[in-house]
């Protein structure tokens, strides 16, 4: 079974959109990796307090960073996400 790096792209794109909208990574990258990655896999994200994620932002970020590479959306379904979809719009 080969290398798909499709689910590690919808990862980094999950990252970099939650860097975008609070200006700070999603994990303390401070921390040692094996407590990373018990963050990510429990979704301990770090919200700053200062900043409002509506509950559609909060819920597709939550799926694009999902830890299991099975349960996480593919590149095509993250266009169905609460917070993508209403800005989709299909071209002619």
């Amino acid at each position: 079974m080969g290398y798909n790096p499709l689910p590690s792209d919808v990862w980094s794109l999950g990252v970099v959109g939650f860097v975008m909208v609070t200006n700070r990574m999603p994990f303390d990258e401070k921390k040692p990796n094996n407590v990373i990655v018990e963050l990510q896999r429990n979704r301990q994200y770090v919200i700053p307090p200062s900043v409002y994620l509506s509950s559609a932002c909060k819920s597709s970020f939550e799926a694009m960073m999902t830890f299991d590479v099975r349960r996480r959306p593919t590149s095509t379904q993250c266009l169905t996400l609460p917070w993508i979809a209403p800005h989709m719009t299909v071209m002619p």
